[in-house]
């Protein structure tokens, strides 16, 4: 009120965008939106703080909406709209509105922009268009270690595992070192076409960068309890300083999954005692391996505990 009472919004677009981002960062994106159209001269700092909080709220048709009405206003995109308006899209798989904002693209020079290319392959990788995405790929200039994530990440989760894991060599030829990411996105791979010796050196070389106690940890327990290995998931495991709620979760999923009761029960029990909430993927993978052993008395039990002690609506 104090803001709008001294007319500060119209002298400072930049206090008109924090405004904004105020009310969008607090969850109301309705009087973000209030204090966008109270506004009569708009810059492109001012229509990016809106589209990114639509986007960042998983309102990707309103950030497209206003990236749209943007261009109507005559007020030029800039590298931060094209970026988010391109994840926009990832969001919804709206491929044919991808295509459209590539076009733009193309009349400008901002396709020199790395993140705005990084956006564009992950864009059409999300939108199933794999080609595409290599294509922009390919015609990378220079290619940072988001680029090579993309790409092995679009192929890993359409299952071309052979050509993610053909893009993990290339990117070690060309001498970019792969972070966290990369190596959950290639263990990815490796579950998916169930390659143990490729899984286990990428094993010795997570140890060997340190990355085992991020969330490449918890892909490696992961996969090992899938493939009935049992011991390696319980090795990393207990190489992990702080196991959260995903860490005890894929564990037990991995003992469920092979009916494995006893050891569910145990594991339940123990991350209970170390103050770990069990959640709704917690208590869906226990009554899954009641299920399968037919456990009636005991699957009641779980599931009545699940909102009496735990909190947790079936």
């Amino acid at each position: 009120d104090e803001i709008v009472r001294r007319g500060l919004l119209e002298k400072s677009p930049y206090i008109a965008s924090a405004l904004i981002n105020m009310y969008a960062k607090c969850g109301i994106l309705t009087k973000a939106k209030e204090v966008f159209d109270m506004l009569k001269v708009r810059d492109v700092i001012t229509w990016n703080t809106l589209i990114v909080s639509y986007a960042e709220y998983g309102q990707a048709e309103n950030a497209l909406h206003y990236f749209d009405k943007m261009h109507v206003e005559g007020v030029l995109p800039d590298v931060v709209t094209f970026a988010t308006s391109l994840k926009a899209c990832s969001f919804i798989g709206d491929l044919n509105k991808g295509y459209e904002i590539h076009n733009q693209l193309i009349k400008t020079s901002l396709l020199k922009d790395l993140s705005v290319c990084n956006a564009l392959i992950d864009m059409y990788a999300k939108c199933d268009s794999l080609m595409k995405a290599q294509e922009v790929f390919n015609n990378l200039p220079s290619r940072n270690v988001v680029s090579w994530n993309t790409i092995i990440g679009g192929y890993a989760e359409h299952e071309y595992n052979e050509e993610a894991l053909e893009y993990f060599e290339k990117m070690q030829s060309e001498g970019v070192s792969g972070d966290v990411v990369t190596f959950i996105y290639c263990l990815k791979a490796c579950s998916n076409m169930g390659a143990l010796d490729r899984a286990l050196k990428f094993h010795v070389e997570i140890e060997r960068k340190g990355f085992l106690e991020k969330d490449v940890g918890n892909t490696l327990i992961d996969f090992y309890a899938k493939h009935g290995m049992f011991a390696e998931a319980q090795s990393v495991f207990e190489q992990l300083s702080t196991p959260d709620v995903v860490s005890w979760n894929v564990l037990i999923s991995g003992y469920a999954q092979q009916g494995e009761i006893m050891n569910v029960g145990n594991i339940f029990d123990k991350m209970v005692e170390h103050g770990i909430n069990p959640t709704l993927v917690t208590f869906v993978n226990i009554l899954k391996a009641c299920s399968q052993k037919g456990l009636f008395d005991e699957a009641q039990i779980y599931y009545e505990a699940m909102n009496k002690v735990y909190g947790v609506l079936p």
